[in-house]
């Protein structure tokens, strides 16, 4: 099969949308058909993601990569390995 350059095109569009989004779910979808496009050699990967800003190429990795921590999560494992804990307690 030969790479479609509308294929590429609408590629690009949609790793902009996920930007645009900023939306982790959405990025991860888009990468998803990323791969399954060029694995099917619709586009290609490298091209696609050279054609991106420096800028949107970053929010895009940004977007795929796992969530920081916040900082109540880092608060709550200050204490070591035990989380603390909160609620009701049971009788036995």
């Amino acid at each position: 099969m030969s790479l479609d350059p509308a294929c590429h095109a609408e590629c690009l569009e949609f790793i902009r949308v996920a930007i645009a989004e900023a939306f982790r779910t959405t990025a991860h979808e888009i990468a998803a058909v990323l791969k399954e496009v060029c694995t099917e050699s619709h586009a290609d990967r490298a091209q696609i993601l050279s054609a991106l800003e420096p800028i949107e190429g970053q929010h895009f990795q940004e977007l795929l990569a796992p969530p920081p921590i916040t900082r109540d999560d880092r608060q709550a494992y200050q204490g070591g390995d035990r989380l603390p804990v909160t609620g009701r307690r049971f009788r036995h």
